[in-house]
C-alpha cells in the first residue's frame, strides 16, 4: 500500500479502523460489510467499483452490477435480497423433497 502513497495506519483511520484490523482484512482473513467497503474507496478517492476490478473471476462486471443494484436499494429491499440470496445457497428442504434445485424451480 505505500506503493500507492498510503500506509494502512492512515487509511485504517480514514475508514474509522485500527491498522491491525485493515491488516488482517487485507491479508484475507475476513470480510467486512458493505459500508466499510465504499468508506475505503472514499479514503482512496476511487469510485466504489474499482475495489473489484482486480478479481480474479470472469463474473467481475455481474458482481460490480449487483453491488451497484444493491447500493440503489433501500434499506429493507437490501435486507429482502440478501434473505433472497442466503436462501439461494442453503440447503433446501424443498429441494430434498423434489430433487431439483432453486435454479432449476425457477425456470
Amino acid at each position: 500500500m505505500d506503493a500507492q502513497g498510503v500506509n494502512q495506519t492512515a487509511l485504517a483511520r480514514k475508514v474509522g479502523r485500527r491498522q491491525s484490523w485493515l491488516s488482517r482484512y487485507l491479508s484475507g482473513e475476513f470480510k467486512t460489510d458493505i459500508d466499510t467497503l465504499e468508506r475505503l474507496a472514499t479514503a482512496l478517492d476511487k469510485p466504489f467499483t474499482a475495489l473489484f476490478e482486480s478479481l480474479p473471476d470472469s463474473h467481475d462486471s455481474r458482481l460490480i452490477d449487483l453491488i451497484e443494484i444493491y447500493k440503489a436499494l433501500e434499506d429493507v429491499d437490501q435486507l429482502l435480497l440478501l434473505r433472497m440470496a442466503q436462501n439461494l445457497i442453503a440447503p433446501s428442504r424443498s429441494a430434498d423433497l423434489s430433487g431439483r434445485s432453486s435454479l432449476e424451480r425457477l425456470r
